[in-house]
């Protein structure tokens, strides 16, 4: 699902929804769309997701129609979306404002939900709050019952910065749109707080021509691998570098360096699965410069989204990493291969880290490694030991050096 974005005019939108309906439906439903004064006369959308959306949605509210009326209420408001220009956890929380369309949907005009003035970005990933199930949360027995129709309305409203609510009880459904999704899109990805990333330092001119031969040698090597294509890689390898910039981790590593090096291991243990590497490369974005979900899926799809969901989740959970394999045989199953794929992404993260525990002292970030150490020996190790496979030994034999390397280190600091 990329994100395709145009102006177009509302009328437009439902002149496209219309066709649709008569191609779908045996008998059209009567629509009855009422908007407000102030309402935008054009937006900037993908109008073919949007199309989609509306008559998922219609399609939704005619199933849910227990009267069977065939009569669906659609009211048109004004309305703005809020998001966080700073870390949501900080004293001083900054807000962006950026107009909206705030659509409500319902089989009667008294069960239309109320709209508000405001819908203000939702903290999924950074606080311990409910967040919307997805693919990459569910287990296994949720994934047969999973509702595609209402999973796929999701993603497009997340693709374009919305919102979205469903009201069972009184059959309706809230949408919101912002009037430009382009003006958003550039916001988030060009002015990126890049202040959360671990810490900013001035790089040497030989640090960065280094780097740059090193981005261009990752770039040739990894583009022979079958499945990786050249403009996606060529593409992550920009939007690294320039929203990194000059950042560093705390082992003193650019950040866009770690995460190819990152990378060039899990393209040795999992050869050919393209979107875990693509996945290895962009999930720190998300991570330390709070880059959207939302981007990642519209320009990279729903299964490198989904993965780098779940490195996030595991990032934010300390008891994941021990509860991943428990449900039900999933080691026995193929298609749980991938699902593990994620594990071998934070195995690949934590050999680097500890080969690197001397950066980490230069650096004086000694309590980073010592925490790395005894989460390694404490977590990492006792895991890899009783979950992975004979063929994975090899792993397990280079953590415990590292780990005893991390240690010599330390020690000697």
């Amino acid at each position: 699902m990329l994100l395709q974005p145009q102006k177009v005019t509302l009328e437009y939108i439902r002149q496209m929804v219309e066709k649709s309906l008569q191609v779908e439906f045996e008998y059209l439903p009567i629509i009855s769309i009422r908007g407000v004064l102030d309402l935008p006369k054009t937006i900037s959308c993908d109008p073919m997701l949007i199309r989609e959306l509306l008559v998922l949605a219609i399609f939704r509210i005619v199933d849910l129609d227990d009267s069977k009326t065939n009569l669906i209420h659609i009211q048109l408001h004004t309305t703005q979306l809020a998001f966080y220009k700073s870390d949501p956890k900080a004293e001083v929380v900054e807000l962006a404002y950026y107009k909206a369309i705030a659509m409500t949907m319902s089989n009667t005009i008294q069960k239309l939900p109320e709209v508000k003035s405001v819908y203000q970005e939702k903290l999924s990933l950074f606080s311990s709050g409910t967040k919307r199930s997805t693919y990459s949360n569910q287990s296994s027995e949720d994934f047969v019952c999973l509702d595609l129709k209402k999973h796929k309305m999701e993603r497009i409203i997340d693709t374009h910065y919305g919102q979205i609510e469903f009201f069972k009880d009184q059959q309706a459904i809230l949408m919101v749109i912002p009037v430009s999704v382009q003006e958003i899109h550039q916001e988030v990805v060009e002015k990126l707080p890049l202040h959360l990333c671990i810490q900013e330092t001035d790089a040497s001119k030989k640090e960065l021509a280094e780097s740059l031969l090193g981005l261009m040698d990752f770039y040739e090597q990894i583009i022979k691998i079958k499945g990786i294509q050249p403009d996606i890689i060529g593409g992550i390898l920009l939007l690294l570098r320039s929203n990194y910039q000059h950042m560093k981790h705390a082992t003193g590593e650019l950040c866009y360096m770690r995460a190819i090096r990152i990378a060039e291991t899990i393209s040795k243990w999992m050869l050919h699965f393209s979107n875990v590497i693509y996945a290895t490369l962009l999930y720190d974005l998300v991570r330390y410069t709070r880059l959207p979900l939302s981007y990642i899926e519209s320009n990279f799809g729903i299964v490198v989204t989904g993965l780098v969901e779940r490195l996030i989740i595991q990032e934010l959970e300390a008891s994941y990493i021990h509860t991943t394999l428990y449900v039900g045989n999933q080691l026995q199953s193929a298609v749980n291969r991938s699902y593990f794929s994620t594990i071998f992404i934070k195995f690949a993260e934590r050999l680097h880290d500890l080969s690197y525990a001397k950066g980490y002292i230069q650096n004086n970030n000694r309590q980073a490694l010592k925490f790395l150490i005894t989460e390694t020996s404490q977590v990492y190790l006792p895991f890899a030991k009783k979950f992975f496979y004979e063929e994975e030994a090899d792993i397990i034999k280079q953590l415990e050096q590292m780990l005893i390397y991390a240690q010599e280190v330390e020690n000697k600091s």
